[in-house]
């Protein structure tokens, strides 16, 4: 597909997985961790340049509502994260977490590769 956006679900998804590992052993899940961290501040200042992009190619009028979905739709996978590994902390450990964060990367992965199979297909 060769696009960017799926490196960084993929490397979300490898991160994750790193990370129900490295969890066991702090200082080495304290680097996945700020991994992970990089990760995110680099997905997302990219995905805002792609919504606006696309705002700004297809519907012009719409740049001022494209501009905050990445933040609104970041707060909402991050209520949604946090309420999961609540939950699984809960039930199993903390240790656990990493995993079922790799289960949220790979929907996103999923769900990215499909938006972009449409919007190809749009162009």
């Amino acid at each position: 597909m060769g696009d960017k956006r799926i490196i960084f679900a993929v490397l979300f998804v490898v991160v994750s997985l790193l990370l129900g590992f490295t969890l066991h052993f702090p200082w080495i899940g304290i680097v996945v961790i700020s991994i992970l961290c990089v990760f995110y501040s680099s997905y997302g200042a990219t995905t805002q340049i792609m919504f606006l992009d696309i705002a700004q190619d297809k519907y012009p009028t719409s740049v001022d509502l494209a501009s905050p979905l990445n933040s609104i739709f970041a707060n909402i996978g991050i209520s949604l994260g946090s309420v999961t590994d609540s939950v699984i902390a809960g039930i199993t450990s903390i240790n656990n977490s990493g995993y079922f964060a790799a289960i949220y990367g790979l929907i996103a992965f999923l769900a990215i590769w499909e938006a972009n199979h449409l919007y190809q297909k749009s162009k």
